[in-house]
């Protein structure tokens, strides 16, 4: 134990502040620390109105005094501890300087940390027709303003198709995308079908569908027993029937060609 005026390098004014806190000895000092280091040193700054950041160089002043004479006190079996505070005190220094000078801002932009009505979002990076089935060369991603719906991942963007046409530097929408195409099917045309059934009422632009080829007469075979697939891109409203437009795996188009001029086309699901 080492009275309090015998701290390496402290100054009187400094002792005469730590008597006043009633603390005449190093472990005085320790025991008005407590355990948690941090808010210890600023609780005990503020009242002997010392700078934290002096009363962390008495105490690893005495426990370089005390570990150098081989004592096991507690400043020289915790020396971790002080180091650990010491950094934590610098990068709270580091941050209020930060905030003050405005380098935070700076530095958070990029993100769109702290920057009210900022995302980030997918967006094109260049004009895209309607109809057009999505790269990942037509798409990038930054801090934009927020926007309902936006998507912010390209990877969930690939391979769906635009429903409408979208300006170049436009977010992506999801309710302006179709649902992603089957990679495994290959790839994809866009044709325009007549199409009839009630069931027409029920699809929408961007959900998948199935139909069928339904031949107008008996004793006709469009040998396509099997419905075909696609996504519809477009479809008017309240109509039994009409034509709508479609993407489909092309290694459908030759049942499709070879039966559509005797069959109807009718929506399945």
């Amino acid at each position: 134990m080492a009275k309090i005026d015998t701290l390496p390098g402290i100054l009187p004014a400094e002792t005469a502040a730590l008597r006043a806190q009633a603390i005449y000895t190093d472990s005085d000092l320790w025991q008005a620390v407590g355990a948690d280091y941090n808010q210890g040193i600023k609780t005990l700054a503020d009242k002997a109105k010392i700078k934290p950041e002096r009363l962390l160089e008495l105490l690893k002043a005495q426990a370089l005094r005390q570990g150098q004479s081989h004592s096991v006190a507690w400043p020289a079996r915790n020396w971790l501890e002080l180091v650990l505070l010491a950094l934590l005190l610098l990068v709270a220094g580091l941050f209020g300087y930060a905030r003050s000078t405005g380098v935070m801002k700076w530095l958070a932009a990029p993100l769109g940390w702290g920057q009210p009505g900022q995302a980030n979002q997918v967006y094109a990076v260049q004009a895209l027709p309607a109809y057009h089935r999505i790269v990942a060369q037509d798409l990038a991603e930054g801090v934009r303003p927020a926007q309902s719906g936006a998507m912010t991942d390209p990877a969930e963007a690939l391979g769906r198709f635009t429903l409408q046409k979208v300006a170049s530097g436009s977010p992506l929408l999801a309710d302006s995308l179709s649902v992603p195409a089957n990679p495994q099917s290959g790839e994809y045309v866009v044709i325009s079908l007549p199409v009839t059934g009630q069931a027409l009422a029920l699809v929408s632009p961007g959900q998948p569908v199935s139909f069928i080829l339904a031949p107008r007469q008996p004793g006709q075979d469009c040998h396509a027993a099997a419905p075909l697939e696609g996504i519809i891109l477009a479809a008017p409203v309240g109509q039994d029937s009409a034509a709508i437009v479609v993407a489909m795996p092309s290694g459908q188009l030759p049942a499709l060609r070879a039966c559509l001029g005797f069959s109807d086309v009718v929506i399945a699901r």
